[in-house]
C-alpha cells in the first residue's frame, strides 16, 4: 500500500532533525562559556578575599600599635595629665614619641592627640585650640559617639587651612587618666597607602578592586566609574564596615565570552527561524488540497449551528481544533471573572489606604458594578485577623489555609447578611481580612457587635485555630472609611493585652499613651539585680513589672523593648558571676526568653513563659548560692551597705570592723559575688540617691551632696559627671524641661 503522506511528512520533519542537532551544538558552546564565566568568578573572589585580608590585617596592626602606644607610653599618660599647655619640654619630648611611633608604622600618614581637659589639640607640627583646628568638626563627632569609631570612609583632611587637603581614612582610640579625663588619639591612613597596598596582589589592567565604605563612599577607585566593567565578587570586612569589590576592567574576559554566547545566540535563533519557515512552507504545501475542506467548515459552522461531520483523520484534527477554540473562550471568560475579583480587590486597597480621591458618582457606579449597595448611609471597617499565624503557616498544608480561608471569607458575608448588613469582604494579607460593613440604612453599632460576635463563635467552633476581630468608628460617608479601617487597625494592636480570639470594638481600647518608658528602666535593673543574688522577691517584681504594663496600657513594641532590655540586664549581671551561676543562663536563659519575645503574640503568654523560665534558672542558682559558704554573709554585707550607703565613712576598712573579714578578701568575693566591685556598688548606689533627690527637692547641690555621703561637693560633682555624663545641675535642669 502506498503511503504518500507518510513520505512527504517525513521529508517535512528531516529538517527539524537537523535543527535540533543544531541547537544542542549551541547548547555545548553556551554551556563552556557559561562555565569560563564561573571560574572567573571564583578567580575574583579570591583576588577578593586577598584584598580584604591585606587591607584589614594593615589597619588592625595600626589599631593595635594605637592601643598600645595609649596604654604604654609614659610621655603620653604625663601630657594628658599635663594642665600647663606653654610645658614646652613635654611638648617636645611628646613630638618624639609620635615620631618615633610613626616611623615605626609607616602606614600611618599623620597623627594627632586631643586634650580634653584644656581643648588643645596636638599635631605633627602645631599646637591648637579645639576651635582652631581644622579637623574639628571630625573631633566633635568622636566626643558624641563618646570616643569610638571605628575606620571611617575616604574623607578630606588638612592640618591647615591654606594647604592642599588629601584623603585619609582615620581611627579614632579615646581613654581615661586614672584622675578619669577623657584624652583621644586620632590616626590618619592616607587612602593612596592602602591602594598601594591593594595593587600589590593584581594586575590593574585586567582587573579592578574597589572598596567603599559603611556609609556608601568610595575609600578608592583606581578605575573611572563611566568605563565598562563588570563587578563578580562582592565581600563585606566585618571589622572595617567596607564592601569590597573586584571584577574584569573592561570585560576582558567576560565580554568575550559573552559576545561568544550572543553569536552563537543570534545563529541559533536564525536557524531555527529558517527551519520554521521551511516548515510552514514545506507543511502549507503538502496540505494545500484541505484548504478548500477547511474554508466550507468555517463558512458551514458560520452559518449553521448544527454538528460538524466526522470524516477521515485530517476532519476529527480539525474538530480537535475547534475544541481548543472553545477552551479558550472558556478560558477568556474565567480571566474576565479574576480580572473582576482583582479590580474590586484594588479598589478596595484603594479606599482603605486613601491613595485616590473617589467622587460620589465613581463610589456609586463602582458599587453597582460589584452588586454593592450604591446609596452609603453608614459604614464600618472590621480588621479580622488569623492568630499565631506562624503556627498556622506550619500547620497546614498551602491548600487547606486556602480552603480555611475561603470558609472564614464566605461565612462573614453569610453572617453579616443575616443581620440585614452587606459586607464587603478581601483578604489583604496572608493573615488578615478586611469587612467594609455597608449599611443603606442608620448605622447601628451594637448590632454590627453582635454579628462580629457570632461571626468569631462560629470560627473558633468549626475551625482549629482562632482569629482576633479589631472593629473601627462607624463612619457616615465613603471618604471616611479610610479613618475607620485606621481605627481597626489601632483595636487590632490591642489583642496584645486582650488575648486572642476576641473582638475588639475601638471603644474599650485606651487611646491614652503609657507612661514614659525610662521610668522603667530603674525597676528592671532593680529586678535584675535581685535574680542575680537570688532574693526570693524577684518573682514579686517580675509580676509587678507585667501587672504596670497592662495598666498603663504600653503598645507591643514598647514592652517588646523593654522586656529584651530585661533580658539584656539580666545577661549583663549574670556575666559578672562566677562560671557555676553562668551556666544556667547561658544553657536555658538568653537565647528562649529572646525566642519567646519574636514567637508568642500576647503579654499573658510571656508573662507566663518568662515565669517558667526564670523560675527554673532562679532556682539552680539559689541551689548554688546556698552551696556557697559565704552566701549568707555576703547578703548581710550588701545588705548593710544598702542601709548605710549615705555615711562618708563607709569603707573596705569599716565593712572589716563590722564582719571581722580581710578588706582585699572582702572585696574580692564581693565582686565573684555580684558581679560588681564595692567601690562600684557604693557610688551606684549614691548616685541614684543623687538623682532621686535632684529630682524631687529643691536642696542645694551641696546639701544632697552630704546627704548621699559626699562632704566634699567637687568631688560629688566630679563622679557624677563621670556616671551621668552631665554635671548634678544640669540632670536637674533637663528634668524641669
Amino acid at each position: 500500500m502506498k503511503k504518500p503522506w507518510y513520505y512527504r511528512m517525513l521529508l517535512s520533519y528531516l529538517p527539524i532533525f537537523f535543527l535540533i542537532t543544531s541547537f544542542l551544538f549551541f547548547i555545548f558552546f553556551q554551556e563552556l562559556n557559561s562555565q569560563l564565566k564561573r571560574d572567573a568568578v571564583k578567580a575574583n573572589q579570591v583576588l577578593n578575599l586577598m584584598a580584604m585580608d591585606k587591607v584589614e590585617n594593615s589597619l588592625e596592626l595600626v589599631d593595635y600599635a594605637i592601643t598600645s602606644f595609649s596604654l604604654n607610653n609614659k610621655i603620653l599618660s604625663e601630657f594628658f595629665r599635663e594642665t600647663n599647655k606653654q610645658n614646652l619640654y613635654l611638648n617636645l619630648e611628646m613630638l618624639k614619641e609620635i615620631s618615633l611611633f610613626k616611623q615605626q608604622n609607616s602606614l600611618i600618614d599623620s597623627i594627632y592627640l586631643v586634650r580634653y581637659h584644656d581643648e588643645i589639640v596636638l599635631t605633627e607640627n602645631y599646637m591648637f585650640s579645639i576651635e582652631e583646628f581644622s579637623d574639628r568638626a571630625y573631633i566633635q563627632e568622636v566626643i558624641e559617639s563618646k570616643g569610638w569609631i571605628k575606620w571611617t570612609s575616604s574623607r578630606s583632611y588638612k592640618e591647615f587651612d591654606k594647604v592642599p587637603a588629601k584623603n585619609v581614612v582615620t581611627l579614632a582610640r579615646s581613654f581615661y587618666t586614672p584622675l578619669g579625663e577623657q584624652c583621644l588619639i586620632v590616626a590618619l591612613v592616607r587612602t593612596d597607602s592602602i591602594r598601594s597596598l591593594v595593587e600589590q596582589i593584581y594586575n590593574p589592567e585586567v582587573s579592578f578592586v574597589t572598596i567603599e565604605g559603611g556609609d556608601g563612599n568610595l575609600v578608592f577607585d583606581k578605575v573611572n566609574p563611566s568605563a565598562d566593567r563588570e563587578v563578580l565578587a562582592t565581600n563585606k570586612s566585618s571589622y572595617l564596615d567596607w564592601t569590597f569589590l573586584t571584577g574584569m576592567v573592561n570585560g576582558v574576559f567576560t565580554n568575550l565570552a559573552f559576545d561568544v554566547s550572543k553569536y552563537w545566540v543570534m545563529l541559533g535563533v536564525i536557524t531555527i527561524v529558517l527551519g520554521l519557515v521551511a516548515i510552514i512552507y514545506v507543511t502549507r504545501r503538502n496540505y494545500r488540497p484541505l484548504e478548500n475542506v477547511v474554508s466550507q467548515i468555517r463558512s458551514h459552522f458560520n452559518e449553521e449551528s448544527g454538528q460538524i461531520r466526522r470524516g477521515t483523520n485530517e476532519f476529527m484534527l480539525i474538530e480537535s481544533a475547534i475544541d481548543n477554540l472553545m477552551k479558550r473562550s472558556m478560558i477568556t471568560e474565567k480571566r474576565q471573572e479574576e480580572e473582576m475579583t482583582l479590580r474590586k480587590k484594588h479598589f478596595l486597597y484603594e479606599v482603605i489606604e486613601g491613595i485616590r480621591h473617589v467622587t460620589e458618582e465613581e463610589w456609586a457606579a463602582e458599587m453597582e458594578t460589584y452588586n454593592l449597595p450604591s446609596r452609603l448611609h453608614g459604614a464600618q471597617v472590621l480588621a479580622i485577623e488569623i492568630d499565631n499565624y506562624t503556627i498556622f503557616s506550619h500547620s497546614f498544608s498551602k491548600r487547606d489555609q486556602y480552603l480555611f480561608k475561603y470558609a472564614i471569607h464566605n461565612s462573614a458575608v453569610e453572617i453579616f447578611s443575616n443581620h440585614s448588613l452587606s459586607s464587603w469582604t478581601e483578604w489583604v494579607t496572608g493573615n488578615r481580612l478586611i469587612c467594609v460593613v455597608l449599611q443603606s440604612e442608620h448605622a447601628e453599632a451594637e448590632r454590627n457587635q453582635q454579628a462580629c460576635e457570632e461571626f468569631l463563635s462560629w470560627v473558633t467552633s468549626h475551625l482549629p485555630f482562632t482569629i482576633t476581630v479589631g472593629m473601627g468608628a462607624i463612619v457616615g460617608r465613603h471618604d471616611q472609611i479610610r479613618e475607620s479601617y485606621q481605627d481597626a487597625l489601632y483595636a487590632l494592636k490591642y489583642k496584645f493585652f486582650k488575648g486572642l480570639g476576641t473582638v475588639i470594638p475601638l471603644a474599650e481600647t485606651n487611646v491614652r499613651q503609657g507612661a514614659e518608658l525610662f521610668s522603667y528602666l530603674q525597676p528592671i535593673r532593680s529586678f535584675a539585680h535581685d535574680f542575680q543574688i537570688g532574693t526570693t522577691d524577684w518573682n514579686d517584681k517580675l509580676m509587678q513589672l507585667f501587672s504596670d504594663f497592662q495598666s498603663d496600657s504600653l503598645m507591643k513594641d514598647d514592652v517588646i523593648n523593654l522586656l529584651d532590655y530585661m533580658v539584656f540586664q539580666l545577661d549583663r549581671t549574670i556575666s559578672g558571676l562566677a562560671p557555676e551561676y553562668q551556666k544556667p543562663w547561658n544553657e536555658k536563659g538568653m537565647s528562649p526568653l529572646s525566642d519567646v519575645l519574636e514567637t508568642t503574640e500576647t503579654l499573658q503568654d510571656i508573662q507566663r513563659k518568662f515565669l517558667n523560665i526564670l523560675g527554673e534558672i532562679g532556682e539552680k542558682i539559689a541551689s548554688t548560692h546556698e552551696a556557697n559558704s559565704h552566701h549568707q554573709v555576703l547578703l548581710e554585707v550588701r545588705g548593710y551597705i544598702e542601709a548605710n550607703f549615705t555615711d562618708p565613712d563607709m569603707s573596705l576598712d569599716r565593712l572589716k570592723e563590722q564582719f571581722d573579714l580581710n578588706p582585699k578578701y572582702l572585696s574580692q568575693l564581693f565582686k565573684d559575688k555580684f558581679g560588681e566591685g564595692f567601690m562600684d556598688f557604693l557610688i551606684r548606689l549614691r548616685i541614684e540617691r543623687a538623682k532621686e533627690l535632684l529630682q524631687t527637692t529643691s536642696d542645694p547641690i551641696q546639701t544632697i551632696s552630704s546627704r548621699v555621703g559626699y562632704l566634699n561637693v567637687i568631688s560629688f560633682t566630679r563622679i557624677f559627671k563621670k556616671i551621668t555624663l552631665m554635671s548634678p545641675g544640669d540632670f536637674r535642669k533637663n528634668l524641669r524641661q
